[in-house]
This record gives structure tokens, sequence and C-alpha cells, in this order.
């Protein structure tokens, strides 16, 4: 008897073992190739491929076609999932697979349609463009059909790959551009302040200049601010944006030609959303960052040119009040009466249970989305209703035409004029040229509006909502060579609020940008490595507004009950949101406090988005009536509020982390975490393959580091920030670059992470035309051929 049990015990083992081994070779057999020849149905010529010690691809094509073909294919294999990911995120196909979790977001992409937004787009090319874009798309395919077995995160939820077609380009470049589109955000979040909020109190946080932005709304209380749903995590857009470029002119650089350094800031995941590649055809070489889905260089270089990217927060959206006709309840209100709203049916496939039918009402200026963005309702009249109304909807956005042709610039100008075709989403553009020219502009579509936008919502019944055309391309904001040698945004805005406005009633905060000024002013012979300390520097804006304004109400109310020595040695702090020290831990931490206690006894959950937009309101609520706390009978001073947040925040910390402030760190409480989209909210694979470092800085850093505090004591995770850094000198051939997570997306590849240690240290690798004799290369070859 015992012996048998033995036997089977052995068996079992045995079983298992065969079992994880075999699930091990599955696995391991899913990594991508990046040696040997692969052939290619439709080249015109033989393409090369290495790939250097951190799988950064060198292409080297015979034609412009097959470069982007060879970029297509390198993106399919290296990140396959995430292309796939974005593909049925923007087709609203997710919860097919996932489960009734990604219902939000499908229900939010089949009702703005940008599926067949993408497909009928296609006709804005031209056919040379038009087969550019088939090339890539062939590229992806080709990748595909390769990956057998498919990676583990499409392996889990069953997953099946169609090929690639041109109109899933198009596809990624509209949530691309509807990531970065906030303004209807702000809008949102000025409505909702308008809710509560009599107008004189309104115009305090937002300094108005017209009353009649403040329009009453029906009464309520506040209620959660509707947002962009998001898988994998509760951020939103409104939460923070920021990036940072600036080109320096010759007679600034050491090396007496131009400079330009650029770091976009997007929300932290893995994979990340850059891919950095080298790419040369004929006598043409294109470096930098890329995003997989997309065919070009978004940031980067090439031989002559070298560009950089802000977002503006560009006022290219609205959502429009629309009115039912009273009368005819399947019409809304328009000037010249009323018109029929379209009607559309989408079956929405769910994962563990029978199909969603969607009933999508669309209007003059896009679909109806009351329903979709939490606590709407409560702002609308009853018998009214939201629209969305945005640039990404119109079918001619040539915006991937104006990609080409920036790759093909020879020169500043040349960089301008493709700037005509760019159309969402609305960017700052720095160009720095070889011939010593320097230039910031802004590219896009900037909406003509019939009237300024008097209301916090426009009302389709007056026709304040009409868009009567765009800002042309030149009448949009642009410098050239400024007498001072440099130029520089951190999204700050070029413009007041006007009736054509660049720029949203609630526009980003100018704090970075003025600290991105101070310092590129103190570096007048800017090389390499100044440009990656300013890229790199740690000054909380906020910090240095704020401090001086908490401080001395801090002193009045002296003595504290405890953490008396750490409030010293916050007066002396410098601002510097340093990982390795304690004072940003407490600054972070009495902020939190102190937000609560004077702006959420009135705003509630409105008041973290107002601040994640403009924290130097904080130093400006600090006054009376603001400071008295409306839930109770006592009349709080300013001095009171501000010591109980500090005396508050101090007791939670020192419950987590110990009494002896001195110990604590910034950087062990604020790392950067980066979810897996798909797997990050596994328990135990989600912590596995998911990234987390702990880093400096916050959102109003140069190197930026947004957070969002998890209690007063924290922790307090950095959910956004720098996903690329980028630094040329246009004497050199080459680019310092560096990317927040690896190149592959196999979570089991030695590339999924490599790069991250780099990045968090500040450190930067340096890619040139021809990769490096003494690096050890991984060549493939794409060839001609037919590939069936």
């Amino acid at each position: 008897m015992r012996r048998a049990l033995l036997r089977s015990l052995l068996l079992l083992l045995f079983l298992f073992v065969l079992a994880a081994g075999g699930i091990a070779a599955l696995l391991w057999a899913s990594l991508p190739e990046h040696e040997g020849d692969v052939v290619l149905a439709g080249l015109d010529g033989a393409v090369a491929i290495a790939r250097d010690s951190f799988a950064v691809p060198y292409i080297r094509a015979q034609s412009e076609r097959d470069l982007w073909r060879a970029l297509g294919f390198v993106h399919g294999t290296d990140r396959t999932a995430q292309l796939e990911l974005m593909r049925r995120i923007g087709r609203g196909q997710l919860a097919e697979r996932v489960g009734e979790r990604a219902l939000p977001l499908d229900r939010f992409f089949r009702t703005l349609d940008l599926s067949r937004i993408a497909e009928e787009g296609l006709a804005a090319y031209s056919p040379d463009e038009r087969a550019l874009l088939e090339a890539y798309a062939e590229g992806v395919s080709a990748a595909f059909a390769r990956a057998r077995p498919l990676p583990p995160d499409l392996l889990l939820f069953g997953v099946t790959l169609e090929p690639w077609r041109p109109a899933d380009i198009l596809l990624v470049h509209r949530l691309m551009a509807l990531e970065l589109a906030i303004a209807w955000q702000r809008e949102l979040l000025l409505a909702h302040l308008a809710h509560i909020l009599p107008p004189d109190r309104l115009a305090e946080l937002i300094a108005a200049e017209d009353d009649a932005l403040l329009e009453p709304v029906p009464d309520g209380q506040p209620q959660g601010l509707g947002a962009l749903p998001r898988l994998g995590s509760a951020e939103t857009v409104t939460s923070g944006l920021g990036s940072n470029v600036f080109v320096v002119a010759g007679a600034r650089s050491r090396s007496g030609v131009p400079m330009l350094a650029s770091d976009p800031h997007l929300p932290f995941q893995v994979p990340g959303p850059w891919y950095l590649a080298v790419l040369e055809v004929h006598d043409r070489v294109l470096m930098g960052g890329t995003i997989p889905g997309l065919p070009a260089v978004i940031i980067g270089r090439n031989q002559n040119v070298a560009w950089g990217l802000t977002t503006t927060g560009a006022d290219s959206e609205d959502l429009v009040r629309i009115r039912i006709d009273p009368r005819h309840p399947d019409r809304y209100l328009v000037p010249e009466g009323s018109e029929p709203f379209r009607y559309r049916i989408e079956t929405i496939a769910v994962r563990g249970r029978k199909p969603e039918q969607l009933s999508v009402r669309e209007t003059r200026f896009g679909p109806i989305v009351s329903d979709l963005l939490p606590g709407a309702r409560g702002l609308l009249a009853p018998g009214e209703e939201l629209a969305f109304q945005w640039i990404g909807s119109r079918r001619d956005d040539r915006t991937l035409a104006a990609g080409f042709a920036i790759a093909r610039a020879r020169d500043r100008e040349e960089l301008f004029a493709a700037l005509t075709d760019f159309a969402s989403p609305v960017q700052n553009v720095a160009i720095a040229d070889r011939h010593g020219r320097i230039g910031l502009a802004v590219a896009g579509r900037v909406p003509l509006r019939r009237s300024p936008k008097s209301h916090v919502l426009p009302r389709s019944w007056t026709g304040e909502a009409d868009w009567l055309g765009f800002r042309t391309s030149d009448s949009l904001p642009r410098r050239s060579d400024p007498t001072e040698g440099f130029l520089a945004n951190a999204n700050e805005p070029w413009e007041a609020p006007e009736r054509y406005s660049l720029h949203p009633r609630l526009t980003e905060s100018a704090l970075r940008g003025r600290r991105l000024h101070e310092l590129l002013k103190a570096h007048p012979g800017l090389d390499g490595e100044a440009a990656r300390t300013i890229q790199l520097d740690l000054v909380s804006a906020a910090a240095r507004t704020l401090l001086p304004v908490l401080v001395p109400l801090l002193n009045a109310a002296r003595p504290l009950a405890q953490g008396d020595a750490a409030a010293e040695a916050l007066a002396g702090w410098d601002a510097t949101m340093a990982p390795d020290r304690p004072e940003p831990l407490l600054f972070a931490a009495w902020q939190e406090a102190l937000a609560r206690r004077l702006l959420e006894d009135e705003l509630g959950a409105l008041a973290r988005p107002l601040l994640a937009a403009r924290p130097e309101l904080l130093a400006e609520v600090t006054r009376a009536p603001w400071c008295d706390d409306v839930r109770t009978a006592a009349g709080e001073s300013c001095a009171q509020m501000v010591a109980a947040a500090f005396g508050e925040a101090f007791a939670a910390l020192s419950e987590r982390l110990g009494d002896d402030w001195r110990r604590w760190r910034w950087g062990n409480e604020h790392p950067a975490v980066m979810p897996h989209r798909l797997l990050g909210e596994l328990p135990l694979l989600g912590a596995f393959v998911s990234l987390r470092v702990p880093i400096g800085g916050d959102a109003t850093t140069l190197a930026v580091a947004a957070y969002r505090a998890l209690g007063i004591g924290g922790p307090f995770p950095a959910h956004h920030g720098p996903g690329l850094r980028l630094v040329v000198d246009l004497a050199e051939p080459g680019v310092w670059v560096v990317a927040a997570t690896g190149q592959v997306g196999h979570p089991l590849s030695r590339h999924y992470r490599d790069l991250t240690t780099l990045w968090a240290e500040g450190r930067l690798i340096r890619l040139l035309p021809q990769p490096s004799p003494h690096v050890p290369l991984r060549h493939q070859r794409l060839l001609p051929g037919d590939s069936g």
C-alpha cells in the first residue's frame, strides 16, 4: 500500500514537472526572434536589421517603403501584445477577451466610433502616402504571422491575431490624440465647480475674465469628475500632463551648433509607449523615439534637423449641451429649429456573459456621451444631454502625412511647412537645424467658434457650440531665432483666453515653464550634460510657491504639538524633491493634509483634479474664507489650519514609518509604478509583470513624477512622468536617449525592463547612425520573396 502510494506521488510529481516544463518551453518559444533571415512579400530589396545590447534596431533599407515596412516588422515583433491591445481598445472590442471590467472602455470607444472614423480617414491620404501606410501595416502583419506561440498576455486571454491594416494605424493615431485631449475634461471640471460654488468663489479659483463664464447650473452635490475611462488605472488625463522641450541656438551652446532636448510625459505603464529606433534609407538617417503602431519618428532627428514635442492642451474639443425637442423626443434643438438624432446599435461581445446592446445617438456635433461620464447627469437640466465634439473625429486629418514630411525635412523651414498637414493632437513643435536656426510652433487644428465660450458648457440651441472652421497654420503661435538664444515650453499657454483661443479657460500651470526658463538663462554655454541636468531637475515649483506662504503661518501657530524640528528642516529646505531626503515626504504629506482641510469641505472630490491642474492654488486659498471649515461651528484661522495640517501629516507619517523622521526617504514612498496594462491587476502575476522603481520629483519638477497620495501619510506612488528623454547636439551625428521601459513587451525578455534602471538613475544611451563596433549585435535580414 505504501509503495503504491509512493509510486502515485512520484507519478504526480513527474506529471507536474512535465507540465511545468511544457509551460516553460511554451513561454520560452513565445519570445521574439531577433536573428536569422525572414522572407517578406512586397519588399523592394533586402533590409538589414542589427539590434544592439538594448535591442534597439538599426534598420537599413533601400527604399522609403521598405523602411516603414521594416519598422512595422520590428514593432510587430517586439510589441505584439501592445499593438493588439491598442487595436482592441480603439475598436471597442476588449471586453470580448478580458470580460466586464473592460466594458466602460468598450462603451466609450464604440460610442465615439473611432474604428469607422479611422477607416474613412484613409481617403485623406494620397496614393503614395497610402502605399507607405500599407507597407508599415504589411510589416506588422508579417511579424504577427510569425508570433507562434503568442506572448503570454495574449495566450492567457485566448486572443487570436488578425492582420494589421492601414486603418489600424489611423486608429492608433486617434487613440494617442484622444489621450492628449484634456480641454473637455477641464470644461467638465469647471462645470462641476460651477455646480457647487457661487460665481465669486469660483472666480477666486480660476480668475475668470468674464462673469458669464460662471453661469449657474442646476443645484446639486459634488460628484466624481467624469473622464476618459482607463483599464488598470484610476488616473485620468486631468491629473497632470507635463512635457518639456527646449532648443538652444549655437550662440548659447558649447559646440556652437543648435541643441534640442525633449522629454514627453504620459501615464506610466509597461510596456511603455516609446520604442527607440535608428532608420537609414539612401543618404537619410532617422533616429529617436517611435510609437508602436505609427510609421513615424515622433521625437528625434535626421542629419539636418531635430524636433521635439509638448502638448498644448489646446481647446480642440467641446462638451455640448444638447436640449431634446419637447415635442419630438427623437430630435434636438438647434438655432434653425430642430434636427433628428442619428441612431445606431453597437453589439459588444463580453467574455463570460451575453453580448450587450448599446444604443448610440449622434448629433451634428458628435455622439451623446452623458451616460458615459460619471456625475455628468447632475450637471444637466431635465431634457438635456451632452455631446462630444472633437477635432479627431474629422475624416480629413492628415497628421501621418505630416510625419512623413517631417522625416524628409532638410531644414527648419521645410519642417515648418510639413506642419501644415498636422491636425491632431495640437502640439508645440520645437525645431533646430544644422544651419543654426531654431523655432517653436503650434501645430494642429484649433476651432474657430461662432461666439466666445461664455458658458462652461456651450449650448446647441443658441449656436454657440458651432465651429466655423479652424485657425490657419500661419495664424497659430510661432517663434524663430529669438534674441535670448533659446525657446522652451513646459505646457504653459501661449495665449490668454479669447474668442478664438488656443487654450481652454483652465490652462496648465506655468510653474514648470518658469523653472525651465530660469535654468536655461543660467546656462549660457549649454552642452549635452547640462541639457540632461535640466531634464533631471528636482526643484519643486509647488514647494517654492507654497513654503513662503505656509511657513510664516506655521510659525504664527507655534509651539507645535510635535514635529518642531521637522518644521525647522522644512523652513530651510531648498525645495528639491530628492529621493534620498525626508523633507519632500514631509512636504507632500503636509500638502495633502492641507488640501483636504482647505478645499474638500467645499469641493469634495473636485479638489484633487483642480490642484492637479493648478497646484499653486493651494497658496492662493490660504486666506479667508477658504480657511474656515464649513463643516464646523468654529471659525478657523489660516494659521490654525496650516498648523493642524502639519501636525496631522507628521502624525500620519510617524505612524507608518516610525518616529525618526530623519530616516524617512521620499523615493521609498514615491516609486514610479508602471502597471502592465492587461495583467497588472491580477494577484501575484501583476506584481511580477509590473515595474516599480524609487524616484524623486513631483508634478511640478522638470523631472515630472506626478503622484496620487493613498493617504495623508502616503504612500505617494508616481503615475505620470517622462517615458522618454532625448538630447540632440547637432554638432554630433547621434542622439542621447532613454525610455522608461525596455524595447520588448514580452515579460520574460531580458529587454523588458533593462532600460528602467538607467532611466530612474537619469542616464542616457547613445544612438549613432551606425551601431558601435564594440557592441555585440544580433543580425536579422528581411528578404524579398513570397512569405506565404
